[in-house]
């Protein structure tokens, strides 16, 4: 499997010549850093459009600046979402770091920052609303427990309260002759 991602990575590259040299040598990151076949495969992809949409002086690649990865990466963040975008600018970090390293290119290109991303940083997803229902209609109610569990349901599911919100409720928290609940709010 690795052989077949090497051969492919090879072929990638062999369209861009004079620099298809270069980047077959980039293989390296099956044989020496250990990267899986879609890994290599990857790295491949992304270089060969990187190499094919930026132009340079006889596509060689000493006469790369800055302003061709800022350009490069300026209109890919216009298509790729922020995660997307942080694999590309790793990959071609990397690139340029090794290009560095292997006297490729005369001065370090790596000056882009690399998007910043957050844990869980994509919408959290939702029960649909009948499930719910059904949900907080099979909560058994018959005993102290069960009203419990209820009213814990209901709060997170009717008021959208967290976790760690329901948890800090208490007999006290609620004003029964205002009708009202005391939520102390962890997060802003």
């Amino acid at each position: 499997m690795i052989e077949r991602a090497l051969t492919a990575f090879a072929n990638f590259f062999v369209i861009i010549d004079p620099i298809g040299v270069v980047l077959q040598d980039y293989r390296y990151l099956a044989d020496v850093r250990g990267f899986s076949a879609s890994t290599v495969e990857q790295h491949g992809l992304t270089l060969c459009q990187f190499l094919s949409r930026v132009r340079f002086a006889d596509k060689d690649i000493a006469t790369l600046t800055r302003s061709h990865v800022e350009r490069y990466v300026a209109l890919k963040s216009k298509q790729l979402t922020r995660q997307s975008l942080q694999n590309l600018v790793a990959r071609l970090r990397g690139f340029l770091r090794y290009a560095l390293a292997h006297g490729r290119i005369p001065k370090q290109l790596v000056t882009i920052d690399t998007p910043r991303t957050y844990r869980a940083e994509l919408p959290p997803r939702a029960l649909p609303w009948p499930l719910v229902l059904r949900l907080l209609s099979s909560v058994d109610r018959s005993d102290g427990s069960g009203w419990r569990d209820y009213t814990i349901l209901h709060f997170m599911a009717y008021y959208g309260l967290r976790s760690s919100e329901v948890v800090s409720l208490t007999v006290n928290s609620i004003d029964w002759n205002a009708k009202t609940c005391l939520v102390e709010q962890r997060k802003t």
